[in-house]
């Protein structure tokens, strides 16, 4: 009984197929072809609306990537020049700057010396009681003085060949 009803429906399902099979396959090709066809339709559509609004504001685009490169270009020569000016001058007010702290110190020195070891003390006292016996401390201020002075020109010379 089993093998007639397999038979039945094997038989029923070969007659739908041969009888409705071409026309399932037209059905279905025809949708196929419908929705393959409206799809390269959209397709078509959105590429030409993309292309169209990418021509209407590509120079508006192009104007404004332009002066944005321009305004950024125009502050790095603007960061540049700045950087420029500071390094010229830094060497200018660095030695005017060490000459009045200089001029200072020579103003409020307290005629004390460098603590030195105790083993260095009987032969820097020496030394220094002979200069100031001398008048060596206000020759060295002066010495001092007139190489920072030689160097303070020495540097404008250079600076100036430059």
């Amino acid at each position: 009984m089993g093998d007639f009803l397999l038979s039945l429906i094997t038989s029923l399902v070969n007659f739908l197929r041969d009888t409705f099979g071409g026309l399932f396959d037209s059905i279905t090709t025809f949708f196929s072809n419908l929705i393959h066809g409206l799809g390269q339709f959209i397709g078509n559509l959105f590429s030409w609306l993309g292309n169209t609004i990418q021509t209407l504001f590509s120079p508006i685009i192009t104007f404004f990537s332009g002066l944005l490169y321009f305004i950024g270009q125009l502050l790095f020569v603007v960061v540049l020049a700045l950087q420029v000016i500071l390094k010229i001058f830094a060497i200018p007010f660095s030695l005017v700057g060490s000459f009045f702290n200089l001029i200072f110190s020579f103003l409020t020195w307290s005629g004390t010396g460098v603590m030195y070891d105790s083993s260095f003390t009987p032969g820097v006292t020496m030394v220094f009681t002979a200069l100031n016996g001398v008048g060596g401390n206000v020759i060295a201020g002066l010495l001092t003085v007139m190489i920072w002075i030689a160097f303070v020109m020495t540097i404008m010379k250079i600076a100036r060949r430059t």
